[in-house]
């Protein structure tokens, strides 16, 4: 039997640990691959979890999930991840959260279009290979404003050193 990444042996509720090591993301397990000759777009949700209000506690109802489209590192083809994020509401009259968002900040910013390693993969670019946003947000197939608005804030931090004090 094969699952829906079409790993063998595998439960088709179950996600495929081996499709999660490759895919190399944190928290995420991957759902589904379709490749067409200018993408490739990977599928990814989180496993269910009891989820409470962040303001009152209160046992959130979930109102099941949307897709999310986010642009991740570029191989071959561009990459694009389809993230199935989880919703909920808060039931208590008196709370002033009405819904809430699932937030993986390994993966993504709040609102971000971005991976944060597409994020770093950029700065890295910028840095090295002294790309151009624009360049950079071509390959990304995202404006470049799109692209700008995720590096500003991180272009300012201390760039990491290997152990030869050089630039990984």
């Amino acid at each position: 039997m094969t699952n829906a990444t079409g790993c063998a042996n595998a439960p088709a509720t179950d996600p495929c640990a081996r499709c999660d090591v490759l895919l190399g993301l944190d928290g995420v397990h991957m759902q589904g691959v379709a490749r067409t000759p200018e993408r490739l777009t990977v599928t990814v949700a989180t496993p269910w979890a009891l989820m409470g209000c962040p303001d009152c506690g209160v046992v959130a109802v979930s109102h099941g999930r949307r897709t999310r489209v986010l642009h991740d590192v570029p191989g071959l083809t561009p990459v694009r991840l389809l993230w199935r994020q989880r919703t909920w509401s808060c039931p208590d009259p008196g709370c002033a959260r009405r819904r809430l968002y699932e937030q993986i900040p390994t993966l993504v910013a709040p609102r971000g279009a971005l991976t944060t390693r597409a994020v770093a993969w950029a700065i890295a670019q910028l840095r090295t290979q002294h790309a151009s946003v624009q360049g950079l947000a071509r390959l990304l197939q995202v404006a470049w404003k799109t692209l700008w608005r995720a590096i500003k804030p991180h272009l300012g931090a201390p760039w990491p050193k290997t152990r030869l004090g050089s630039p990984a």
